[in-house]
């Protein structure tokens, strides 16, 4: 370009050079080597760079920052080519992988030649181990691992193993990728596919530490001493499922808090989902489409996820924050022919409203916008929508909102401002919303009503502004029972409400119960977890009434 010149590292002053168009294709000099371009609507980097047939790589290097209309960019005319990497090499038709018959792996051995790709494809199905393993002599390539949306579930690079819990049925896909510029790499692949054994029930008879034939009259009764002892075995989460009540339970017996059942005699473990002394801590228990569903952690590496259990067996229903983490599925309520549940998909939006299908488990709503989570609990079908409580992000804090199976809203702001009343433990009692709540009054935590319009406090128990707390609601005999401080030295003790009146219920027996929880009815009982004040801890007891 520049003849003239006969050492490039001398050049006189006032001398006339001609600069070259860097990384242009064609002729490397003319005028015009840079055009100013005034941003227009709809331009991208990539049609501005087409226009001027310019590189996309240069045009941006030479303009950092982000497009607006407005801006004046500098394009290089002619440059394109010049820095653009070149084509990412794509791969050629997927090999499908399937395992013979009576074996649990597969291998396949090739070679790839520099820059190449190689696609596998194998169907596996949800709740499986899949480990993938590529041997190769020498380094040289890159393995990555995708679901069937295409999403990476182990990102392509250098590490050429891996191992994980399958979250959804369907066609998984291995890449194996040569990053070797000049030379054929041998490599073989190994693919093993696993079903972990169920959790089978060992159902194991407790002796009972009182009779367990229920009493005529009003009268509270320990059901079961299921850890046998001064120990308590903190019975959690009762929910009856094929006339039996399930809950959450440790016996005592070095397996930690596992799935216990109890037929009205007898209480038994009926599941080891994580053999050890750590247990699976099943918790928030559902009925759904025959079963039975819960949060629980298999000691499967898989965190705390959705359950379910038969009747015989148990295994994870869905792993829906793929990873050791797991999504803490919460709060499970059956609406609408789905399961509903609070959970956080390590998808960016915190814990949000999820639903499970029987199939499939997938969001249901982004309350709070952004990564905090709205932390959506205490779900209750009421008046054919989905109440709960939420924040929404709108600085209003924890308050009452609802889901009509598309859109959410807040329909209560109990705390006026930007407190939170903390709606819990909803429950409908003659179809009236009732729960515990703070509104800010004056009269602390106590228990509330909605009527699917308006909200109020539908009785003082801690007269003043101490916090009854009421907690645990549930309607036994058309009586709502619950959990409650009263302020009358009993401390948290076994309350009623008529609808009108709220009244301690009282020993009897001479039995006094402390701490009532996780009420649920069984064969037209009410039991619950309770300390009897009798050296057994935390039990489980139940009461008995004709009348409410």
């Amino acid at each position: 370009a520049n003849p003239q010149i006969h050492d490039p590292d001398f050049i006189l002053p006032n001398e006339t050079v001609t600069v070259p168009r860097v990384g242009s294709v064609g002729g490397i000099f003319a005028p015009n080597c840079v055009t100013a371009h005034v941003v227009q609507s709809g331009d991208t980097w990539q049609s501005i760079a087409q226009r001027y047939n310019a590189d996309v790589v240069i045009l941006q290097t030479r303009n950092p920052g982000a497009l607006a209309v407005g801006r004046t960019v500098y394009v290089p005319n002619n440059t394109a080519g010049g820095m653009s990497p070149p084509p990412t090499p794509q791969p050629g038709q997927p090999i499908r992988l399937t395992i013979p018959a009576g074996s649990n792996s597969v291998t396949h051995t090739g070679s790839l030649a520099p820059q190449a790709i190689v696609r596998f494809v194998i169907n596996a199905s949800q709740g499986q181990v899949m480990t993938v393993t590529v041997s190769v002599p020498a380094n040289g390539l890159t393995m990555g691992v995708y679901n069937p949306a295409g999403t990476p579930i182990k990102p392509p690079d250098a590490t050429l193993t891996w191992t994980g819990t399958i979250p959804q049925t369907g066609d998984y896909r291995i890449d194996i990728a040569s990053v070797s510029a000049t030379t054929s790499v041998g490599y073989t692949l190994v693919v093993s596919l696993t079903t972990p054994a169920a959790a089978t029930a060992t159902f194991t008879p407790t002796a009972t530490a009182t009779s367990t034939t229920p009493v005529s009259g009003a009268a509270f009764q320990q059901a079961a001493d299921i850890n046998n002892g001064a120990g308590s075995s903190s019975p959690a989460f009762l929910t009856e499922f094929n006339n039996m009540l399930y809950f959450q339970a440790d016996g005592g017996d070095g397996a930690g808090k596992e799935l216990w059942r109890y037929d009205g005699t007898t209480a038994g473990r009926a599941a080891d989902i994580a053999v050890g002394a750590n247990g699976s801590n099943p918790a928030f228990l559902a009925v759904f489409n025959g079963a039975l569903y819960f949060q629980a952690n298999g000691g499967d590496g898989a965190g705390n996820e959705l359950w379910r259990f038969d009747g015989t067996n148990a295994s994870r229903a869905a792993d829906i924050a793929v990873g050791a983490n797991g999504s803490s599925p919460a709060y499970l309520t059956v609406y609408n022919n789905a399961l509903y549940f609070s959970a956080d998909g390590n998808d960016g939006v915190g814990n949000e409203l999820w639903r499970f299908d029987g199939t499939t488990a997938s969001r249901a709503a982004d309350i709070f916008n952004g990564a905090a989570g709205s932390a959506p609990a205490f779900l209750t079908v009421y008046n054919g929508m989905l109440y709960f409580q939420a924040d929404g992000g709108d600085g209003v804090g924890h308050e009452l909102w609802r889901f009509d199976g598309t859109n959410a809203g807040r329909v209560a702001d109990l705390w006026n401002g930007s407190g939170s009343a903390n709606p819990s433990y909803l429950t409908v009692y003659n179809n009236i919303l009732y729960f515990s709540a703070n509104g800010n009054d004056g009269a602390g935590t106590e228990l509330w009503r909605f009527d699917g319009t308006n909200a109020s406090r539908a009785t003082d128990i801690w007269a003043g502004s101490g916090d009854a707390t009421p907690a645990y609601l549930a309607v036994y005999n058309n009586i709502l029972y619950f959990s409650a401080n009263g302020n009358d030295g009993g401390g948290h003790r076994l309350w009623r409400f008529d609808g009108k009146t709220a009244t301690r219920v009282p020993d009897s027996n001479g039995i006094s119960v402390v701490n009532p929880a996780f009420l649920a009815l069984h064969g037209g009982t009410l039991y619950f977890q309770a300390d009897g004040n009798n050296a057994t801890g935390q039990e489980l007891w139940r009461y008995t009434t004709s009348t409410g």
